[in-house]
């Protein structure tokens, strides 16, 4: 099981200029890997194309679109250590929160079983979770009897994001939006309108929040 290390000062210059398009360091950071999130937190703000990954802005943020999954951490990596980094994804419920709710991570359990908390807070009151890591959405379904022993929610990025950020020295937290049951229904069938609502909600709920 790979255990992040911190990399050195020029690896990160060099990685920031690739995939954030400038070597330029930011204090704080919006991350997520969902298309449909970066629209809602950026719309009416600055989007840039300069590097393998599209960036934006959120207030004094720099939103960027992430891969899913573990490659997230290469984005962490590229950050200076003491970087506030606020991830926002998707999650299946695994205790029946309501699609469209956002809860906040209070724990998130990796695939070695490691837990791995946020250093940062919310400036506001919201639900927390604790949350465990898949792979796939196939994984998370067929796994459904277990992880509910495991955790409250399912994603895909949340427990690499809190890992590396201990690891790098980042500050870290995690706001996920509940967008299906995971088996009931499933992340393909979820109904649209909670999303659709959730989506139109978050850029008021993250002003408030962050």
């Amino acid at each position: 099981m790979w255990k992040p290390r911190p990399p050195d000062d020029e690896w990160r210059r060099t990685a920031r200029r690739a995939l954030l398009g400038s070597d330029e360091a930011p204090g704080s950071v919006v991350l997520t890997p969902m298309g449909r999130l970066f629209r809602a937190v950026t719309r009416q703000h600055t989007v840039r194309t300069d590097g393998w990954l599209t960036t934006g802005t959120f207030g004094a943020a720099t939103v960027v679109w992430t891969p899913q999954g573990q490659p997230v951490a290469d984005a962490l990596a590229a950050l200076e250590p003491g970087t506030h980094v606020t991830f926002v994804g998707l999650c299946g419920s695994l205790r029946r929160h309501p699609l469209g709710s956002a809860v906040a991570i209070a724990a998130a359990v990796g695939a070695d079983g490691r837990r791995h908390h946020p250093r940062l807070g919310f400036a506001s009151a919201v639900t927390h979770a604790t949350n465990a890591q898949v792979t796939s959405f196939l994984e998370a379904e067929q796994r459904h009897a277990e992880l509910t022993g495991l955790a409250d929610t399912v994603d895909m990025e949340t427990a690499t994001v809190l890992a590396c950020a201990e690891a790098f020295g980042l500050a870290s937290r995690a706001l996920l939006l509940v967008s299906d049951h995971n088996r009931s229904p499933s992340p393909f069938t979820a109904p649209p309108h909670p999303m659709e609502e959730a989506l139109r909600r978050l850029p008021y709920v993250l002003d408030r929040l962050l």
